[in-house]
């Protein structure tokens, strides 16, 4: 999967404009990566995002070719705030096209109901890997 420059232009606009009006300087040490695979397979530019419960700032990442992803907090931070999140997982099939989600409701509109996908994120480096299936 190719993630589209849409997307990217959206999250750099996103860091760029959260730096010059002063955002919080990042995450309290928490380092987030792993490995996603849809179906037992990795799969290149699956997104997902780390939302904190308390309302702060999320984290994002895409996966690699490998289904390695590492979390960003801002374009040049990487990490995540420690605390309880609710992860969501996207996959599309043609990234300029949200109707082209092809992971099931659990991984991301229902993922706040999904036990798997409501984590504790600690200080510290920790690796969190999901095994996604589309049926």
């Amino acid at each position: 999967m190719i993630v589209s420059e849409k997307n990217v232009m959206i999250i750099l606009l996103f860091v760029i404009g959260c730096t010059v009006i002063g955002c919080n300087n990042g995450p309290n040490s928490a380092s987030v990566s792993g490995v996603i695979t849809i179906d037992g397979e990795p799969v290149k530019g699956v997104h997902l995002k780390f939302s904190p419960k308390s309302g702060e700032r999320p984290s994002v990442g895409y996966t690699n070719e490998r289904g390695e992803y590492t979390l960003l907090f801002t374009q040049d931070q990487r990490g995540c705030i420690p605390g309880e999140h609710v992860v969501t997982i996207n996959a599309y099939r043609d990234p300029e096209n949200e109707a082209s989600q092809y992971l099931p409701a659990k991984y991301n509109q229902s993922a706040a109901e999904n036990p798997e996908l409501n984590l504790e994120i600690k200080n510290g480096s920790q690796k969190w890997n999901f095994n996604c299936v589309t049926k």
